[in-house]
């Protein structure tokens, strides 16, 4: 990916906050949004009018995919771009697309690995 500049950094901060703010005050209308979300990176195009939300889970989702938990949050990004456009930082509230951060899961299994690796030497 292309950086970002300076004003797309400023903006993908304050989508950042106000997402988290959100999910933290339980704003949605979901039940399955209630778990533990939290938003690992925003990414906004150049023209400041579209937004990738990168969100991990804390918890264990047993009933649920993920899958199920990025759909709801792609239904609900209505009223996080509500809750952007009343910072009024701009013009345009930018339009939200939520997608699943595996980094965390990622990092875990690197990590078991070289715990493996580690304990048989």
């Amino acid at each position: 990916m292309k950086k970002m500049s300076q004003r797309q950094i400023r903006v993908a901060e304050v989508v950042r906050q106000s997402v988290a703010g959100a999910l933290g005050q339980k704003q949605t209308h979901n039940p399955l949004i209630d778990g533990i979300i939290t938003v690992s990176e925003v990414w906004i195009s150049p023209d400041l009018r579209h937004a990738k939300v990168y969100f991990g889970c804390l918890t264990s989702l047993s009933e649920y995919s993920y899958k199920d938990v990025e759909k709801a949050l792609n239904e609900e990004s209505w009223a996080f771009q509500k809750e952007i456009a009343s910072k009024g930082t701009s013009k345009y509230s930018p339009k939200l697309r939520f997608i699943y951060d595996d980094s965390i899961e990622k990092a875990e299994k690197i990590d078991a690995s070289i715990k493996k690796v580690s304990s048989e030497f």
